[in-house]
């Protein structure tokens, strides 16, 4: 039981890193490895946070994956006519959580992003990463 709480621990941190570094190669000019690393690095600090992300997001996912098996696959009544209508409804409903948890991906990078750019901050780093620090603040806002 131990071992499978920490493979869990450890398959939700890879799918995090993965999701993060979607947005990433969506947002910069950085893909493939580079881009997993970025988003490894990135989220140190608040993996908790993506957890809980991830963990809504597959309770939602698993939540309409049940509907869908419970109410079109398995469940034979009548003449099937509520099928037409529920089966559609729940594929655009799972639609809609795969995009919401696409844009708490997103929301999460920047928090990160500017979480991060606050710590450069607050340590002594040369000039020329001051500079590129600012420059990259004036460029998102």
């Amino acid at each position: 039981m131990m071992a499978g709480l920490v493979f869990s621990v450890i398959f939700a941190n890879a799918i995090i890193i993965c999701n993060i570094a979607i947005v990433i190669s969506v947002l910069e000019d950085v893909s493939g490895p580079q881009a997993m690393l970025r988003s490894s690095v990135l989220i140190k600090g608040q993996t908790q946070v993506g957890l809980l992300i991830f963990l809504g997001s597959t309770i939602g996912m698993a939540f309409i994956e049940g509907l869908f098996e419970h109410r079109v696959k398995t469940l034979s009544y009548g003449d099937g006519s509520s099928r037409i209508w529920e089966g559609p409804l729940l594929v655009i409903m799972y639609s809609f959580m795969v995009l919401i948890d696409s844009m708490m991906s997103a929301v999460f990078y920047f928090s990160c992003r500017s979480s991060n750019v606050e710590a450069l901050d607050g340590e002594g780093h040369s000039i020329l990463e001051t500079m590129a620090v600012s420059a990259e603040r004036m460029v998102i806002h």
